[in-house]
Parts: C-alpha cells; sequence; structure tokens
C-alpha cells in the first residue's frame, strides 16, 4: 500500500504495522471501551511509525483497529533521518536545567520509543537508562508517568514535584486496576445485575429516566458545599490532588434544588427523603424540601461517631467534631416502620484502612436509616451513591437500590461492592459484609 512519508498523516493498512519486542507497555488496559469509541466517533489520533514501519506510539490504537476488524489505520510516517534528528534533540533537552518532570518524562519516552524504531529488539530499558544515566528501574517509572499522564492528565494537576506525581500515579494504578477488575466483573452474572442498580452519569438527567412515583425512598450522602477538596484534609498530604469533588456551596445548592424538585415525580405517594448534609446547610435544606411539599422535621437528627475523638483543625480553639447532622422528611402520610426511636444514632466510623471513599458513611448507619424507612421490598434511590454504601445497605435489608454516581472511579467501587453482596446474598454469607 502506496503513502507519503515525511510526518504527514496517511492511511495504511493495519497488517503492516510491525510491534518490536521488549515494548515497555505490557497492560493495554480497555481497548474493547477504546475500540468502541473509535467505532462510534472514529480515530481522533494516528499512531506513530517508522518508515519500516515499526510502531513508535498508538498500540492501543492498532489493537483496537485489529479488534474491529479494520483493514487501515490514519499513522503518522517518520523517516530514519527524521529519527535520529529528534533522538539528538531529545538528548540535548534532557541535560537542560528548567526541564519539567512532565517534559522530563515524556522525552524520555520518546527517546525510548525513538530508539526501539531505530535499533529494533536490540534495544532495551537498560540501553535507554545508560544513554541518560539513570538506572533501569527508574526508565521504568518514568515510562509509566508518560502513559499516565497521556491517559489521565487531570490526575497530576496539582502536582508541581516528580515526587508528588509518583504518588499520583500509585493511585492511577489503582484506580485503573479497578476499572479492570469491574470490566471483568461485569461481564459476569452478578456483574450484570449490579448494573441495574448502578448507573454512571448526572443524576439530575439520570432521575428523569426513572418511572412515575417508583421510589419509597430516597436515602443519600452528597456532597455538603463545605469546600471540602480545598481543606488541608483533604489538600495538603503527598500527592496533592483533589480527591473528591468540586464541593463548592453554589454547586450544591444549584444541584440540591433542582434534585428537590424533581423528586416530586418520581416518589410514592407516601415516602420518606434523607439526606446526610452539613449543619450549616440544615434549614436551607429544610425550607427547600418544604417548598417541595415534604415535612421535614425542625430537628435535626445525628450520627454519633463512637469510638473516636472527632476531627478538627484548630484543637486549641475548636472541639473535635464527632457527629453529622442528617434531615429526614416525609411526604404524605408516610410513617416510621420503627416508631418511637432516638434521634442519635451511634455508630463507629470506616477504619481509614477499609475506605472505599474518602467521607464514606458505615454499611452498619445506613441499614439502621433504611431500617427506620423503609419495608423489604421497597425501592430506594441514592442520587449520588459514591461508593455505594446505600445500596449495598438497602440489598442487605432486602430493598430494590437504585444508585446515581457521576464520577467513573467511584462507579466502578460501587459496580464491585454491589457485585459482592448480591453475590453473598444468593451465598447466604451476609454475615461476611459487616462493615
Amino acid at each position: 500500500m502506496e503513502h507519503k512519508v515525511v510526518g504527514n498523516i496517511v492511511e495504511i493498512a493495519v497488517d503492516v504495522v510491525k510491534i518490536a519486542d521488549g515494548r515497555y507497555r505490557k497492560e493495554m488496559g480497555d481497548v474493547e471501551s477504546l475500540a468502541e469509541s473509535i467505532k462510534t466517533v472514529g480515530q481522533l489520533v494516528p499512531i506513530i511509525v517508522s518508515d519500516d514501519m515499526t510502531l513508535i506510539a498508538g498500540e492501543r490504537r492498532l489493537r483496537a483497529h485489529k479488534l474491529l476488524e479494520k483493514p487501515t489505520i490514519r499513522a503518522v510516517v517518520e523517516t530514519r533521518e527524521d529519527i535520529n534528528k529528534q533522538i539528538i534533540e531529545i538528548l540535548e533537552n534532557l541535560e537542560r536545567k528548567d526541564f519539567t518532570w512532565q517534559e522530563q518524562v515524556m522525552a524520555i519516552e520518546d527517546l525510548h520509543m525513538m530508539m526501539k524504531a531505530v535499533q529494533g529488539s536490540r534495544w532495551s530499558m537498560r540501553k535507554t537508562a545508560e544513554k541518560i544515566g539513570l538506572s533501569k528501574s527508574g526508565v521504568i517509572t518514568d515510562l509509566d508517568l508518560a502513559q499516565a499522564l497521556k491517559e489521565a492528565p487531570d490526575m497530576f494537576e496539582r502536582c508541581d514535584t516528580k515526587k508528588k506525581a509518583l504518588k499520583a500515579l500509585q493511585k492511577y494504578k489503582i484506580d485503573e486496576t479497578m476499572a479492570e477488575i469491574t470490566l471483568r466483573r461485569s461481564k459476569t452474572d452478578y456483574g450484570k445485575s449490579a448494573k441495574n442498580h448502578v448507573f454512571l452519569g448526572d443524576c439530575l438527567n439520570l432521575i428523569d429516566k426513572l418511572p412515575d412515583h417508583i421510589v419509597n425512598a430516597v436515602i443519600s450522602d452528597p456532597f455538603y458545599g463545605i469546600d471540602i477538596d480545598k481543606s488541608k484534609k483533604f489538600n495538603t498530604d503527598e500527592t496533592n490532588i483533589p480527591h473528591i469533588y468540586d464541593d463548592s456551596e453554589k454547586l450544591y445548592k444549584d444541584t440540591m434544588s433542582v434534585l428537590i424538585s424533581k423528586l416530586d415525580r418520581v416518589m410514592a405517594k407516601d415516602s420518606w427523603v434523607v439526606f446526610f448534609c452539613a449543619i450549616q446547610h440544615y434549614y436551607w435544606l429544610h425550607e427547600q424540601l418544604s417548598k417541595s411539599g415534604f415535612h421535614p422535621d425542625i430537628i435535626p437528627a445525628i450520627w454519633y461517631k463512637t469510638g473516636t475523638s472527632g476531627q478538627t483543625n484548630q484543637p486549641n480553639t475548636l472541639f473535635g467534631r464527632v457527629y453529622e447532622p442528617f434531615i429526614y422528611a416525609k411526604r404524605g402520610d408516610a410513617t416510621l416502620i420503627k416508631a418511637g426511636q432516638p434521634n442519635v444514632l451511634q455508630f463507629p466510623v470506616v477504619h481509614s484502612m477499609n475506605k472505599d471513599h474518602p467521607v464514606e458513611k458505615p454499611v452498619s448507619l445506613l441499614e439502621e436509616v433504611i431500617g427506620r424507612f423503609c419495608l423489604p421490598g421497597h425501592v430506594i434511590l441514592d442520587p449520588m451513591c459514591g461508593s455505594g454504601s446505600t445500596l449495598v445497605a438497602g440489598i442487605k435489608r432486602g430493598c430494590n437500590p437504585i444508585g446515581f454516581e457521576l464520577q467513573e472511579v467511584n462507579y466502578n467501587i460501587s459496580i464491585n461492592n454491589v457485585s459482592e453482596v448480591l453475590k453473598m446474598k444468593d451465598a447466604g454469607r451476609m454475615d461476611l459484609l459487616n462493615r
């Protein structure tokens, strides 16, 4: 197949592209999803090959094309002369004193791939390391960083040093592994069943797809609108990455006001709403729910966190905070399943080593909440389900929970947690899921 060389994008036959032995990338990630994207919107980024058709960059795109059985692929063809010039330029640039860590790792990746294109199987990561005066393990790490930087640049936005970037890379690998596990598990019967409970997307859009008046209770632990993503606890560790989400008061109130306005259509005549919240927004929530026809208690209910002295950024002037409030409101003539219960619920926090989400509520607490408002068989909606704790608690209580989640990482975790509880339920071993 003829093609024009020297840096232009051309169509080449897929089967003529050669993959050199010893390429550093071993895991290809979710090639199936990439193939589906290419099938839908086309190939947005060309691969790069040498003039003898040895692949320099774009192996996932090449594999996706093979999976789709496409005969051709868009490519940029580099001549040997061009590659040698680029190698010299990269080596010169690597000696720059003002190189950022991002520029450094991308340059090392380019150098390694260019040398592979020229030398073929004779070239190795060890030789790349020797050429630039690094250890082999250092080169492997830099190549991993370069790959992650291309695939998930947002993960590194606040990483102004390589040390912070390495911490971010560790988290990225965990998230990527979770996505791979989710992909495999979602193909099992339990994974398919989990997808009947967890849905990826914006709750303000997904709620419009629910049938009228099917929800018996909305029970949710949404974001709090207190700028927690900017607080010391979540923003000054070694990664310096925003662990959770935009937690501004404006976004919180805009989102919650629209969400509450949409509840009337989907909720049953006699039903309940429960929202965990920041104390400073309690009476704003009270007003919003009242305006939408709900009847909230004027007094907050409290989750008292047993076994802890609480958290505070100012221990010399403020007490440790050991409780969180939640608001509950009835619609129609709804009545409590458990009458006469106290409005303080005492449960320990989830240990940090067991958390799937930075602000995760214990399943035992959510089981108690659900038990007060719902009967087995009731449909529970959690419009911001996070890691799926409410869904797990609902299944354990014999209910039919539905969860929406905006962040894909949390959606993957929810799918796994719901899959696990469904499997344990069938096995009659729900006792193994107490946490």
